[in-house]
C-alpha cells in the first residue's frame, strides 16, 4: 500500500510544478507584447491557479487521509502480524497438547480395558463373595442355637456354682485346719531341723537313697512271695478238696520219715536275729532278687510232683510217733514281739591309697584308681551326679589328691545346706577355699579351676577343713568328678 501512495504524491508534484511553468511563461509573454487580451488570461490563469490550488489542498487532504488510513492499516496490519504470530504459538502449543491427548486417550483405552478385566475378576469374585456369605449365613444360625445351648449349659454350670458355693464355707474350714496342722508340722520340722543342727548330723542323703533301693527291692521280693503264696494256697485249697483226706480239710504237712523237724539253736530266741547279723540285710554273696543258681522257684523240685505226696507215705496219716495237734517237742508258737529292727546304715569305707600316676587330658569319676583319697569317704549314688554318683565325708583333715599333668584344672562337685569348706592346695601351697554351701541342692558344679599352669607335673590336693558357712547344717565335702585340659 506505500508504492501506490508515494506515485500518487509525485504525481501531484509534477502538475502543480507544470502549472507553475505555464503561469510564468504566459506573464513574461504578455509583458513583452502590446498588452492586448492580457487581463483576460490573467484572470483566466487566476481561475485555473485557484482551482489548482484547491485540488491541490484536496489532494493534499485526501493523502493525509490516505496517510492516516495507511498508518492505521500498518498498526492494523502489526497488531494482525502479532494475533498470528500468537496463533501460531497457540497452534504449537494446540498440537504439543494434542499429541499429549493422543497419548491419554491410548492410556485411557489401555486403563479402560483393564478396569473392564478387573470389573470380571470383581464380578466374578463377588459370585464367591455371595457363595460365602450364604454359608458363614448357615454357620452363624448353626453358632445361633450352639450358644443357645450354651446359655442353657451355663445356667446348670451356675446352679453347681451355687452349691459348691455353699459347701465353700465347710472345705475353707477343713483347709483352714489342714494349715493349722501344717504350720504345727512345720514348726516340729524346724524343732527337729535344729535338733539335727545341734547334733551335726552328717548328710545320709546318699545313704538314704541306697536304703530306698534296697527297701524297693525287697518289696519286690515281697511281692514275689506274695504271689508264690497265693499259688500254694490255691495247691493247698486243691488239697483240701481231695476225698481221701478226712472230712475234706487239708492236715498239717509232716516231714519225711527218718527226719527231725527244725530246733532253735540252744540258749537263742528264734524270734530274734542272731547277735552281729542283720536280718535285714542279705547273705553275704548273695541276691535276694534271684533264685539260687541252677533252680527255679516257679518250678516243683525235679521228679516231684507236688499235688503227690511222697511215695512211702500217706497224707491222711501223721508221722508215728508223733501228735500232729501238738507242736514239735523242744518247740513253741511263735510269739509276736514289739521289736522293730531297722536296717543299718552301711558302714563307711576307706578307700586304699593307689600308686599316683601323672593324670593326662580328659574327665575323671570320683571312683577312678588315679584319684589318692585319706580318710573316710562315703559313695553317694543319685542320678543327677555325672556318672551317677559322687564321693563325699565329714571328716576333718580327710582328702583326695590328683597328680596330672597339664595347664589347667576343674573340680566338680555338688552343692547344699549340708555341705562345708575345704582348702585347696596345688603343688603343695594354698591357693584358694571352696564353700560347697547351697541353699538347696545343686548338681555337677564347677567347685574350682586352676588355669595359666605350667605344661608339666603338678599335684592338686583338697582338704576338709571341718568349718563350714554360718548357714549350712554340716561341714562335709565331696567330688563328682575331676577335669584335665
Amino acid at each position: 500500500m506505500r508504492a501506490p501512495k508515494n506515485w500518487l504524491l509525485g504525481a501531484i508534484g509534477i502538475g502543480l510544478v507544470a502549472s507553475m511553468l505555464a503561469f510564468t511563461n504566459g506573464q513574461a509573454a504578455s509583458n513583452n507584447g502590446n498588452g492586448n487580451g492580457v487581463p483576460f488570461q490573467l484572470a483566466a490563469l487566476q481561475e485555473e491557479f485557484d482551482a489548482l490550488k484547491s485540488a491541490f489542498t484536496a489532494q493534499q487532504s485526501t493523502v493525509g487521509n490516505l496517510q492516516g488510513m495507511q498508518t492505521s492499516q500498518d498498526q492494523l496490519i502489526a497488531q494482525l502480524k502479532a494475533e498470528n504470530a500468537q496463533q501460531d504459538l497457540v497452534i504449537k502449543s494446540l498440537q504439543t497438547t494434542s499429541a499429549d491427548q493422543v497419548k491419554q486417550i491410548k492410556t485411557l483405552e489401555t486403563q479402560s480395558a483393564e478396569q473392564t478385566t478387573a470389573i470380571s475378576s470383581l464380578q466374578s469374585k463377588s459370585a464367591a463373595q455371595d457363595q460365602l456369605i450364604q454359608t458363614l449365613n448357615a454357620r452363624f444360625t448353626a453358632q445361633d442355637q450352639t450358644i443357645a445351648g450354651l446359655n442353657a449349659q451355663l445356667l446348670q454350670t451356675g446352679e453347681v456354682i451355687k452349691g459348691y458355693e455353699a459347701q465353700l464355707p465347710a472345705w475353707m474350714n477343713k483347709a483352714n485346719a489342714l494349715q493349722t496342722e501344717n504350720d504345727a508340722q512345720a514348726a516340729q520340722i524346724i524343732e527337729l531341723q535344729n535338733r539335727l543342727n545341734n547334733l551335726q548330723t552328717p548328710d545320709y542323703s546318699g545313704v538314704i537313697g541306697q536304703l530306698n533301693g534296697k527297701i524297693a527291692a525287697q518289696e519286690d521280693v515281697i511281692t514275689s512271695l506274695q504271689a508264690q503264696l497265693a499259688a500254694l494256697e490255691a495247691k493247698l485249697a486243691n488239697l483240701g478238696s481231695n476225698p481221701q483226706l478226712p472230712g475234706g480239710t487239708t492236715t498239717p504237712t509232716q516231714p519225711n520219715p527218718g527226719t527231725e523237724p527244725t530246733q532253735p539253736t540252744p540258749g537263742t530266741d528264734p524270734t530274734k536275729p542272731i547277735p552281729g547279723t542283720d536280718p535285714s540285710q542279705p547273705t553275704p554273696g548273695t541276691d535276694p532278687t534271684k533264685p539260687i543258681p541252677g533252680t527255679d522257684p516257679s518250678q516243683p523240685t525235679p521228679g516231684t510232683d507236688p499235688t503227690k505226696p511222697i511215695p512211702g507215705t500217706d497224707p491222711s496219716q501223721p508221722t508215728p510217733g508223733t501228735d500232729p495237734s501238738q507242736p514239735a517237742p523242744g518247740t513253741g508258737p511263735t510269739k509276736p514281739t514289739d521289736e522293730v529292727i531297722l536296717p543299718q546304715l552301711p558302714e563307711p569305707t576307706v578307700p586304699t591309697k593307689p600308686t599316683p600316676v601323672p593324670t593326662a587330658k580328659g574327665s575323671y569319676e570320683e571312683s577312678s584308681s588315679l584319684i589318692n583319697y585319706t580318710g573316710v569317704w562315703t559313695d553317694f549314688s543319685a542320678p543327677q551326679n555325672s556318672g551317677g554318683a559322687v564321693k563325699y565325708t565329714g571328716e576333718k583333715g580327710a582328702s583326695f589328691k590328683v597328680n596330672f599333668t597339664g595347664t589347667a584344672l576343674q573340680i566338680v562337685g555338688y552343692k547344699s545346706k549340708y555341705m562345708g569348706i575345704a582348702d585347696v592346695f596345688i603343688d603343695g601351697n594354698k591357693v584358694a577355699s571352696i564353700d560347697y554351701y547351697a541353699a538347696s541342692t545343686i548338681y555337677k558344679q564347677v567347685l574350682f579351676t586352676a588355669a595359666g599352669l605350667e605344661l608339666g607335673e603338678h599335684t592338686v590336693e583338697i582338704v576338709a577343713t571341718g568349718t563350714k558357712n554360718s548357714a549350712a547344717l554340716n561341714s562335709n565335702i565331696n567330688i563328682d568328678k575331676i577335669v584335665v585340659e
